[in-house]
């Protein structure tokens, strides 16, 4: 078996070679985290908007078949962010034994209507409201009419 033996000339990368890939590397990560963190934070609204408008379809439901022979309602809160399913004609005189908790995507604002609440029986919406989740990039609403909510 032929063995071969290193060129002399060889001697590997030097501390100057190494150091500028190392600065390349950083520039590509450093511009790779700012795309994929205005990516989400485009994402973000629209995902809360759809998180919040499967919470309402649920409380309407549970309303219509008066579950636990009650009305039933979401609270929205921005700090935390989640969103709360409840038992009750309102937040403040709800049975606080029966609330859902939803966690809502983090970074985002939270405007326009915080509590929906739905009629016992009809599961309707007691008023028309506008919540609206937005970032830098994006923002997404949840239209609640007479009809039940849309985004």
């Amino acid at each position: 078996m032929a063995h071969i033996a290193p060129s002399h000339g060889a001697r590997g990368y030097s501390l100057i070679e190494l150091l500028v890939a190392l600065a390349i590397a950083g520039v590509i990560g450093g511009v790779v985290a700012t795309s994929n963190s205005a990516v989400l934070a485009t994402y973000s609204p629209r995902q809360a908007s759809q998180t919040l408008l499967s919470i309402l379809a649920d409380a309407s439901l549970r309303s219509r078949t008066e579950m636990l022979n009650s009305a039933w309602g979401v609270k929205v809160l921005s700090s935390p962010s989640e969103a709360i399913e409840f038992e009750g004609s309102t937040y403040a005189t709800r049975t606080v034994a029966q609330d859902r908790i939803f966690a809502l995507p983090g970074g985002i604002t939270l405007s326009g209507a915080t509590e929906i609440d739905f009629a016992k029986f009809t599961g309707l919406p007691a008023s028309v409201s506008t919540t609206t989740f937005s970032t830098t990039y994006a923002s997404s609403s949840v239209v609640t009419s007479s009809m039940g909510a849309s985004s």
